[in-house]
């Protein structure tokens, strides 16, 4: 529980507002804090197991911390009128607690379109001050963005027909990269507010996950942030995998720290000034196995890179060992 109360400490200190764009002003302020299993693989996937995931207790116990959540669904639990309804009651207990909610689709993009047809018309009863939907999480369209682009803008419309008051989250191309910016076209509506995710150096914060057969036990050493090349590079002595230590070296010899997390997020804080909207962190978070002062530090320097920007920005996440790994019920 130590960790989880030092993650919480630092999150309090994230960004205090940003500025909303929405015709009911929204006042997105503090922390934010993804629940990845509401909605999302859930244990039990029957609609009353998942409106029950959190109780309201457990909503206000978060409410104390954070000033809103992030709620990823899978919009292939969502195929009945009583799923539907478990994902509207969430919102309502939320926002009764006092919390803003982001809702975004995970998956295939083309059942994002379909969920938010079913499911946008369903939260008219939501404050539209208090809810933000988003597109869909993570798009990948690496290849051709310009789908991307095409597509968010036939969701966009779709959200906006039936909620005409609410700010929509957009996000880009590329796993809702930073990079992924450079390909992204926004649609033509007044009210929309950007998305990004940030998990970098994803060798640091991820233990190399991408890479299976990496040694994650030895990069579970890596510091944050790298001050002394010489000494980052002898934690490539914990491993006799030739390939974990070659990145060990390539990491070192970037020496990450939070200069570098600000230059990046600075790129996506510009791109949204320039085209006039609110700048959502969406995820961030680092692996539990990564030694606890590198991780501190790394949440450190995403705290003062959030109020830097002026960005919301959601930690990954409650029920997950990337953030605080809570499994409810909290209480």
């Amino acid at each position: 529980m130590k960790i989880v109360r030092v993650v919480i400490v630092l999150l309090v200190l994230l960004a205090p507002s940003i500025a909303a764009a929405a015709p009911v002003a929204p006042s997105w302020r503090g922390a934010g804090l993804n629940i990845a299993h509401w909605f999302r693989y859930p244990a039990n996937p029957s609609p009353a197991a998942m409106d029950a995931y959190l109780s309201s207790a457990d909503l206000r116990w978060i409410r104390q911390r954070y000033q809103f959540i992030r709620v990823p669904i899978d919009p292939g639990l969502l195929t009945t009128a009583s799923a539907i309804n478990a994902v509207v009651d969430a919102a309502r207990r939320a926002t009764a607690a006092g919390l803003n909610i982001i809702l975004v689709p995970i998956g295939n993009p083309d059942a994002a379109l379909h969920l938010w047809q079913i499911l946008a018309p369903s939260l008219r009863t939501i404050p539209a001050s208090m809810l933000m939907p988003e597109t869909l999480n993570e798009p990948i369209f690496s290849a051709n963005p310009q789908s991307w682009n095409r597509l968010q803008a036939r969701i966009v419309a779709c959200i906006r027909a039936a909620l005409p008051r609410v700010t929509v989250l957009i996000t880009g191309p590329n796993w809702s990269s930073i990079d992924g910016l450079a390909s992204l076209t926004p649609p033509p509506d007044a009210h929309l507010a950007l998305d990004v995710h940030d998990y970098e150096p994803a060798l640091l914060t991820a233990l190399g996950a991408f890479n299976p057969p990496l040694d994650h036990q030895a990069l579970a050493s890596l510091p944050f942030p790298v001050t002394d090349e010489a000494a980052c590079i002898a934690v490539a002595s914990h491993t006799a995998d030739r390939p974990t230590r070659a990145v060990i070296a390539y990491y070192c010899a970037l020496h990450p720290d939070a200069a570098l997390l600000q230059t990046r997020a600075g790129i996506a804080a510009h791109w949204a000034a320039l085209h006039r909207m609110p700048l959502v962190i969406g995820e961030f978070g680092v692996s539990a196995q990564l030694n606890s002062t590198a991780r501190r530090n790394w949440l450190a320097a995403m705290a003062i890179l959030c109020r830097q920007t002026r960005a919301a920005c959601a930690l990954w996440a409650l029920d997950d060992p990337m953030g605080l790994n809570l499994h409810p019920p909290l209480l």
